[in-house]
């Protein structure tokens, strides 16, 4: 399992890692079904992997936590046949069973179904919305610069691979609008995407390592078994409750109260806050706090604290 570390010094000592911190992560086993088609918006689709905060145990929607369960094709949940179809026995098992996902302990590192990943980590493809989905009232919804992993090999309609390809200005305008040269400087038309292939995400806006400048959205971090880029992580404030009625299903263009997502932006988009540990009035944010309280922060009375993950590589909970 990932450990914190004490590097003192850039660039940080051998056998070094990103600072864990465990919070839950879900596969969505139903929903909307992933499709190529380039002309379709960014939506939250079957086996995404969402990180979400909130009552101990109760998972959000119809999600299933990625703790490596097997499950049968042909079991009663109905939704387990697509999720199959997407991920297969990548994950482990044989036909009719196959397993999902197992982020016990360990961290999402981009990577194709098949190459063997680095110790704690399990190999997935990190992907990014290309465009925003308008939402009335401040509603939280899809926006362009979100990275989620998916556990398919091939990036559906309305998110492309983070893979450090370049794309020109014109063809992702709202990318290029979010982060501009933050991933790679080139000439005035292109515009590099974030390279998480064989890469970690951690949360921009902390040092790495004592000793170490502030992080910003696209800095890199190497010298240890891991690999990280910095992106930020938003929190959402403004969205569907997470019901935890089974035949609900994660929405599809909304985000919902207390999922967390990595951004690739500096500036939170309507319906998120940046998971910076700044505190929050509760008469402003009641809904993210009948949720999370004050759990990280906070006198619980007045104000509380949205999560703090600067600095921070996300990890499912052992327990």
């Amino acid at each position: 399992m990932l450990k914190s570390s004490s590097a003192s010094a850039a660039p940080p000592p051998a056998g070094s890692q990103p600072i864990p911190i465990a919070l839950p992560c879900y596969i969505t086993p139903a929903g909307e079904y992933p499709t190529p088609d380039g002309s379709a918006a960014p939506m939250f689709l079957l086996a995404m992997i969402h990180t979400a905060i909130g009552q101990s145990g109760q998972a959000p929607f119809d999600a299933l936590p990625a703790d490596g369960r097997l499950l049968t094709v042909d079991q009663a949940h109905m939704a387990d046949a697509p999720l199959y179809s997407v991920i297969l026995n990548q994950f482990g098992g044989a036909p009719p069973n196959f397993a999902l996902p197992d982020l016990r302990g360990r961290a999402v590192v981009g990577g194709n179904p098949g190459v063997a990943p680095p110790a704690d980590t399990v190999a997935m493809q990190w992907i990014i919305a290309t465009q925003s989905v308008p939402m009335l009232d401040q509603t939280a919804g899809v926006a362009a610069g979100m990275v989620v992993p998916f556990a398919c090999s091939a990036a559906p309609s309305g998110w492309v691979a983070c893979d450090g390809s370049t794309f020109a200005q014109a063809q992702y305008p709202e990318l290029f609008a979010l982060f501009g040269n933050a991933f790679g400087w080139l000439t005035t038309t292109e515009v590099a995407l974030p390279r998480l292939t064989d890469n970690v995400v951690i949360g921009a806006g902390a040092p790495y390592a004592p000793g170490w400048p502030v992080t910003r959205v696209g800095t890199t971090i190497g010298g240890g078994p891991l690999q990280g880029v910095c992106l930020n992580y938003l929190i959402c404030f403004n969205g569907v409750w997470p019901s935890a009625t089974p035949s609900a299903v994660v929405p599809v263009q909304q985000g919902f109260v207390g999922q967390i997502i990595a951004y690739a932006g500096n500036d939170a988009p309507p319906g998120w806050l940046l998971c910076d540990g700044s505190l929050l009035a509760i008469e402003t944010y009641m809904e993210l706090f009948a949720l999370i309280g004050n759990i990280y922060g906070g006198d619980g009375e007045t104000n509380f604290a949205a999560p703090d993950l600067r600095g921070k590589v996300i990890v499912g909970p052992t327990g």
